[in-house]
């Protein structure tokens, strides 16, 4: 019986899925840190299907970024 492989193989499909994913965190990382550093001078906002979240500064649509950071790290711990 052979020994199952620790480590995953580099193909391809792997590589672009963690370019995806990283280019996609990039709409929760930048506004999450731009609001929280700019304040109200920065305004963002996001469609997700047929919903919009935006917000200027630290508002009530600000505070959907933290789910989304937080379903990001653990997609990211999966790898």
């Amino acid at each position: 019986m052979k020994t199952p492989i620790a480590v995953r193989a580099n193909n391809a499909l792997f590589n672009s899925l963690m370019i995806f994913s990283g280019l996609t965190f990039m709409l929760v990382w930048l506004p999450l840190l731009r609001c929280l550093f700019d304040g109200e001078t920065y305004s963002w906002g996001q469609n997700y299907f047929v919903i919009t979240f935006s917000s200027t500064g630290i508002e009530s649509g600000y505070f959907i970024l933290i789910p989304f950071l937080m379903l990001y790290l653990l997609f990211f711990y999966s790898f």
